[in-house]
């Protein structure tokens, strides 16, 4: 939903999904197939593993993160993989901030805002947004 509703509202960009689970992906495809065909165009989806895509986190500006869940280590190991993007990037996790105090920041990060949000299963959650520094 995130992806489509990206590229809906962002005519100017692309979004690219990364899904895990076939049946998510195939889900995800089928909703990306009643897009318009312009739409359609900057719409990119895949099934796999988040971490192997992580050689081209740097083309994004926005990098929104839902489902790493509370395991320490992928949490990790994605705030790890966020050294690699360009200063400027935004990172947006959903539900489950990327430092185990949420009122901090992975190292090269700055939190910059935390807000609650409403998801269209009906219920609230906190988003925790994130910037990418420049390096000293």
């Amino acid at each position: 939903r995130a992806v489509a509703a990206w590229a809906l509202l962002l005519p100017q960009s692309a979004a690219c999904g990364v899904e895990l689970a076939s049946d998510l992906h195939h889900a995800a495809i089928g909703a990306a197939g009643r897009l318009g065909p312009d739409v359609q165009r900057r719409v990119f989806l895949h099934c796999g593993d988040i971490f192997a895509t992580q050689d081209e986190w740097h083309q994004a500006g926005v990098i929104m993160v839902s489902s790493i869940g509370e395991d320490s280590s992928q949490l990790e190991r994605f705030a790890d993989g966020l050294q690699r993007v360009e200063p400027g990037t935004r990172v947006v996790a959903v539900s489950v901030p990327l430092c185990a105090n949420p009122a901090r920041a992975p190292p090269g990060l700055s939190l910059e805002r935390e807000a609650l949000y409403r998801t269209t299963g009906g219920g609230n959650t906190t988003v925790f947004i994130y910037r990418r520094l420049a390096p000293d």
